[in-house]
């Protein structure tokens, strides 16, 4: 049965060099004959043995020497298969070294004959031979593909796209399915555009157009990514763009300023800081905005308040001032406007509190207050008109309450009546007198009978205010 399978093995040997593993299973039978005793296998037929000659056996070989080659014939035929089976049946190669191929292959198919024959040295001989003879033709192959690839990436890379394809042909017809020669073929048919958009490059760096190279340069990696220097070169026009973008907002930036244009230049700034947030001309640029900023805003401010209080709108005066202390500390208008301001409200305030208890005025103690403070405050006055008519109201209401009222005091003619604190009235049945408004102690006494005491409080907008005193107790 072995010697049928080796047969048949080397008669497709030339036709089905893709199938060669089945060798492979055919020695492992070798091997599970030999483990049961099983040795002996016949010689081939010699119609087996077609166009090769004998492989020469070695003389004096021992049984172990052909049991130590068997072994190692084995080794070297699953290492043949595994380097070359896809070689050999490479058409490719066939055109390319059709003799070479067939001269390797018919080595091949004597060491296999050899094997069948159980000369297992022989054997070992020609199959080192085919593997000498096909890594020779592999490498041969290899090199005149790499050549012909590398003859066609120079010219690819030198824009050279006739020659490119010339070579890169060559380099198919070696090896057809090479993924880098097809990849290099599908780059290679974008080169006439890539060709023309090479020259809008060079015409747009003539003229140090950059946008025109960039937008050139973009096309020519949308066609071909691969194309690193492109990438390369996009980077650094973009960075020139970029600096050249930076110190026209910068240039916008510092122009604006000059001319007094404020949110122009801030707007310019921001534009400035979005390329190049750290770069000196934008530190430059954002303090001079700044100051020119600060400037501003004073004069803003003094304007604000100048208007303001010819207003006579106070409260906000004093609300703008505390806004511009903070941001001017020492700006002595801003200090000035502030204190002012504070003083007007608090003194109309107060003025407001007096007249909203007018009673309280009825006090002696704080009718004088209220008087000196109305005195004091007329040099403030001045400065608010809203100020200058409430104090003349108030005014008018402290004058209201120093004015003497009519009081008719009446009592029996025997009682003798006196205004405490103030002054005598003494014995009579009805007697007027005059008060000024407030509160008062009418005490009177009599000869056996006890005192009394009777308060009346003075209202200076009331008529015919009377007190009645009278001792009717006795002791």
């Amino acid at each position: 049965m072995l010697d049928d399978a080796l047969k048949d093995q080397k008669k497709n040997a030339n036709q089905q060099y893709a199938k060669i593993g089945k060798a492979l299973a055919v020695l492992a039978a070798v091997v599970v004959l030999a483990v049961v005793g099983k040795t002996f296998i016949s010689s081939p037929a010699p119609e087996d043995v077609v166009n090769s000659e004998p492989v020469p056996s070695v003389a004096g070989t021992t049984n172990v020497d052909n049991e130590q080659a068997r072994d190692e014939f084995k080794r070297a035929l699953a290492d043949f298969d595994q380097s070359y089976t896809d070689a050999m049946a490479s058409q490719a190669l066939a055109r390319w070294a059709p003799d070479e191929l067939q001269q390797t292959k018919d080595v091949y198919d004597k060491a296999v004959s050899a094997f069948a024959g159980s000369r297992y040295v022989d054997a070992l001989q020609a199959i080192e031979t085919a593997h000498k003879d096909a890594q020779g033709l592999v490498n041969r192959w290899d090199q005149a593909f790499q050549e012909s690839f590398r003859q066609a990436q120079d010219a690819f890379e030198n824009n050279e796209s006739r020659k490119a394809d010339l070579h890169l042909t060559q380099a198919l017809k070696l090896k057809p399915d090479n993924t880098d020669a097809l990849a290099l073929k599908q780059r290679l048919s974008k080169l006439p555009d890539i060709e023309q958009l090479l020259e809008d490059v060079r015409i747009a760096q003539t003229e140090n157009s950059l946008e025109r190279e960039v937008e050139a340069i973009r096309k020519i990696i949308e066609l071909d990514p691969a194309r690193t220097e492109m990438a390369q070169r996009l980077a650094v026009v973009n960075e020139a763009l970029k600096k050249a973008e930076y110190q026209r907002h910068i240039s916008q930036g510092m122009s604006a300023l000059n001319n007094g244009q404020l949110s122009q230049a801030q707007n310019a700034l921001t534009k400035a800081k979005r390329l190049y947030p750290n770069n000196k001309e934008v530190q430059v640029l954002e303090t001079e905005i700044a100051a020119q900023s600060a400037s501003n805003q004073r004069q803003i401010w003094r304007d604000q308040i100048k208007d303001l209080v010819n207003q006579d709108d106070w409260q906000n005066v004093l609300a703008i001032s505390e806004r511009a202390k903070k941001a001017f500390p020492t700006d002595k208008q801003f200090v000035d406007s502030s204190a002012l301001a504070n003083d007007i409200l608090s003194r109309s305030q107060r003025i407001d509190r007096y007249l909203a208890q007018p009673d309280r005025l009825k006090d002696s103690g704080i009718h004088a207050n209220a008087t000196a403070f109305a005195e004091a405050s007329q040099e403030v006055a001045q400065n608010s008109l809203g100020l200058v008519l409430k104090l003349e109201q108030f005014n008018a209401v402290l004058e209201t309450f120093a004015e003497p009222v009519p009081v008719l005091v009446k009592s029996d003619g025997k009682t003798n009546i006196v205004v405490v604190g103030t002054g005598r009235v003494g014995m009579t049945k009805e007697k007027s007198i005059e008060l000024k408004a407030g509160t008062y102690v009418f005490e009177g006494s009599r000869k056996g009978y006890r005192n009394v005491r009777v308060t009346l409080t003075v209202d200076p907008f009331a008529e015919n205010q009377e007190v009645t005193v009278v001792c009717n107790e006795r002791i």
